[in-house]
């Protein structure tokens, strides 16, 4: 490995790192991580400040479709898309 790729490698794995503590959105509550009030928040805020998200990801196109769970599903994007897919 050269030493440029080491050093891609080490700030890609900086990143997961950073990312895998600090999830977006997370840190404008306070409430218990993992609770259904923190993840309620999480949305609410998402939603709040940046309503255009609607409108870009289009949940309403993923009426009835299958979804495949996944390790973000908390994430309120993958959330509201596995809603819309049960509908």
């Amino acid at each position: 490995m050269t030493m440029q790729e080491n050093s891609d490698l080490q700030l890609k794995n900086e990143v997961r790192e950073y990312w895998n503590s600090h999830p977006c959105g997370t840190q404008f509550t306070d409430l218990k991580w993992g609770s259904k009030e923190f993840f309620d928040e999480v949305e609410r805020f998402r939603y709040a400040t940046q309503p255009f998200m609607n409108e870009i990801v289009g949940f309403d196109k993923f009426k009835g479709k299958k979804s495949l769970r996944s390790d973000v599903d908390w994430e309120p994007i993958f959330c509201n898309l596995q809603e819309a897919a049960q509908m």
